[in-house]
Formats: C-alpha cells, structure tokens, sequence
C-alpha cells in the first residue's frame, strides 16, 4: 500500500473509530445513530434478508442508468451538432428539473403502477439531466486542436462529433452522475431497499 493509500485508510480508521466512541460516550440511542460496530453485525447476520432486496434496488438502478445513458448521450450529441435544437429543448431541460422528484413519485406510481417501470422511470428523471448537460458541456470544451484535427481527416467535429466522444473519454458522462438513483418507493413496494429498513433489524 502506497502512502496516499495508508493515509486513507487511516482516516477512515479514525473517523469510524470517533463515532464508535461519540455513540458510547453520549449513549446516543441507536435508532437516531447506530455505531459502526452494530452497523456490520447486522449487515452480517441479516444477509439473507438484504441480499434480495438490495438486489432489486440494484437492477432497477442500472436499468435507470441505462435508460439514461441510452437517452441523454445521443440528446447532447445532436445538440452539440445542432444549436438550433440546444436552444429549442434547453427550457424543457431546465422546467423538467424545477419540478420536485417527490411530487412526481406518487403520479408515477399511478401511470406505471407499483411495480419496476415507476422507479426505473423515477431513476431517469433524477440521472437524464445531469449527463445531458455534463456530455453537452464536456464536447463544447473539447480542444480547439482535435476539432482542427478531426477536421483534416475529414470529420469535421461539428458535423460529426463521435470521435470528440472518443477523445474526451467517459470523463465528462460520468462526473455528475447521481450516485444515488432509486427514490419515494418505500410505500409501494415490498422487495426493494425502500421497505427493508422498515422491518426490525435492531435499530430500535
């Protein structure tokens, strides 16, 4: 392990080891603030009961990641390309995220009903926006040079920004990027991570 490596690990160390002691020293009741020792013990001997669920969240995350991916890289590709169409579905861009996530959910769950198409579309919502924008602004930065280059060979990056995709890399897809992609299921379902935490686990 190199030194950056061993200077992380031991601040991870110290942090879990500071909470460990705050929770014992204030007696902090573990259904506000578990301590990271009863957070492994019960991830632990409650496997069988996580797994599936975390399972599901998991699928239905990586179907909404996809769904995004597969919608948002060639949205910012032909707006790239096409200013005109930037400047017609930037305003629809920015109302879809002036509405709340929360308020759509319970709307979801009546078109799609309670089962994966709602938190997958749910998922989409909250993951579209943010790699349209990073794709649309990560070609428009590429380097004057590659352009002049991609020019030369013949593929003028304006009319055909594919290997500008290629020269920037994944970077500017994945940088803003939700970690978290699946939300507002915990009422409508009863095999998703949403509604595992509601069961005893030893938290209160």
């Amino acid at each position: 392990m190199n030194r950056a490596g061993f200077s992380a690990a031991a601040l991870v160390c110290l942090v879990l080891g500071i909470w460990e002691g705050a929770v014992r020293i204030w007696e902090v009741p573990v259904f506000v603030l578990p301590p990271p020792s009863l957070i492994g013990w019960v991830a632990i001997t409650k496997a069988p009961v996580i797994l599936p669920h975390a399972s599901v969240t998991g699928a239905e995350i990586c179907l909404g990641v996809l769904l995004a991916l597969a919608t948002a890289v060639p949205l910012a590709v032909a707006m790239f390309a096409k200013p005109v169409l930037e400047k017609a579905l930037s305003p629809f861009l920015v109302a879809s995220q002036a509405i709340p996530v929360f308020a759509l959910a319970p709307l979801l769950v009546i078109w799609l009903g309670y089962g994966i198409a709602s938190k997958v579309f749910m998922a989409w919502i909250i993951i579209f926006f943010p790699i349209t924008v990073s794709l649309l602004q990560g070609l428009k930065s590429c380097d004057p040079e590659y352009q002049t280059l991609f020019t030369l060979m013949g593929s003028p990056v304006f009319q055909n920004p594919f290997p500008a995709l290629l020269a920037l890399g994944p970077a500017p897809v994945f940088r803003r990027t939700p970690g978290g992609g699946i939300r507002g299921h915990h009422r409508s379902c009863d095999r998703r991570m949403g509604w595992a935490p509601s069961r005893d686990w030893g938290f209160s």
